[in-house]
């Protein structure tokens, strides 16, 4: 629990080094992340936000996540939380406002996904990361593309280059599939 007291030592430290949850929350997740990093110091509780029965854990160190949480909001959203003391229904009351559902951010990326039908890009080897990387956070958001699925998305997306035959170019896309 040194972490506990270096903030007890200088609790405004720590509240202004977290990131500020944007009035319009679209930070969220990296608003979140930053208060699990905090929390984690400070209780040693990994993922604390995650799991909602963390904050019944704490006893009276309830009050620092509610000072932390309340500090590390925009001023327009004071109002919005001003007036609720439990840091748990806090912190529901900002996810229930804020924070995207799982389909929200699916939707998102499938539409990044479509919009780099519309790049032309020299740099195929970024060009290609940019499409792994989608994939990727899709499945982290429980959308696994199945590979037959992938390759088809990627032959779609970028035109081969002049010089390389079509044929050749889905060979490339179905080997760095695999």
């Amino acid at each position: 629990m040194d972490g506990l007291k270096t903030f007890l030592n200088n609790p405004i430290k720590f509240a202004t080094d977290i990131l500020q949850l944007k009035t319009d929350g679209s930070n969220f997740s990296n608003w979140e992340k930053a208060l699990n990093a905090i929390f984690l110091y400070i209780f040693d509780i990994p993922r604390l936000t995650q799991d909602r029965s963390n904050f019944d854990t704490l006893g009276r160190g309830t009050n620092v996540l509610h000072f932390l949480i309340q500090q590390s909001v925009s001023n327009d959203l004071i109002e919005m939380i001003d007036t609720e003391i439990n840091p748990k229904i806090l912190f529901q009351k900002l996810c229930d406002n804020f924070k995207q559902n799982s389909r929200t951010i699916q939707f998102e990326l499938m539409m990044e996904l479509l919009d780099l039908y519309h790049v032309h890009s020299n740099d195929i080897n970024g060009y290609f990361r940019k499409i792994f990387i989608i994939f990727e956070k899709l499945k982290r958001e429980g959308l696994d593309i199945p590979l037959d699925v992938q390759s088809i998305l990627v032959q779609k997306l970028p035109p081969p280059p002049g010089d390389i035959p079509e044929h050749i170019w889905f060979h490339l896309i179905t080997q760095e599939l695999d």
